[in-house]
């Protein structure tokens, strides 16, 4: 379980985040949502340990994650974000496999698995050239890096944001497949989204939660 106790943050003398108190449960999709500058990105970036707080502390399982910050990010957080950050010149493979030699991992992470796991998200050259790829691929791409590093924590920053609405199913259908027995965070400005895949849609509004519900729909 993750744990945010009285989280804030100011940037400039000005309250981004005003004392947030949250738990996000595993083997569900919890979406935060709320319009532009509402806070929830600055959220997702201190859940995923980008960024600290100016106050407060996020626990993960017990410890706090500001133990160590950089163990944090490298073994436990898999990134889907808008932008894919993926490397121009590096192949689909090599992008997969720096992460997991980041993470401590490519040598436990066989090349088979790789392919596997990008077969079955439509990615047929793991050879290609990120720049050479579609927009979908390459959130596609990001996804699979997530899955072959073992994260504890997936979090999505808009995922679908950049892609058509045939490809923002796919991934998004992909990230719901990834809930058992991990967190999986997204933040979002699409209401219509997280009612149709989040177990939880958690609502922010100047940098407070306004709303947290089950979503049942």
């Amino acid at each position: 379980m993750i744990a945010l106790r009285k989280v804030s943050k100011s940037f400039g003398g000005k309250k981004i985040l005003c004392g947030i108190d949250l738990q996000i449960l595993p083997d569900e999709i919890t979406f935060i949502v709320g319009s532009s500058g509402s806070g929830k990105t600055t959220l997702l970036n201190i859940i995923g340990g980008l960024d600290v707080p100016s106050s407060g502390e996020v626990v993960l399982d017990g410890k706090a994650i500001s133990d160590d910050l950089s163990a944090y990010r490298r073994t436990k957080l898999g990134f889907v974000f808008q932008d894919y950050n993926l490397i121009p010149g590096l192949s689909v493979r090599d992008n997969i496999e720096l992460a997991l030699l980041y993470a401590g991992r490519k040598s436990a992470v066989p090349e088979r698995e790789i392919r596997e796991q990008t077969d079955r998200l439509g990615i047929k050259d793991i050879g290609q050239k990120a720049e050479t790829l579609s927009g979908g691929e390459k959130q596609r791409t990001a996804i699979v890096r997530s899955i072959c590093k073992r994260s504890d924590l997936i979090l999505a920053d808009e995922p679908t944001g950049n892609l058509d609405s045939a490809n923002a199913q796919i991934v998004m259908k992909e990230l719901v497949s990834l809930k058992k027995g991990r967190h999986v965070v997204i933040v979002s400005h699409d209401v219509a989204a997280a009612k149709a895949f989040a177990d939880r849609i958690i609502t922010i509004s100047d940098g407070r939660i306004t709303e947290d519900i089950r979503n049942d729909a």
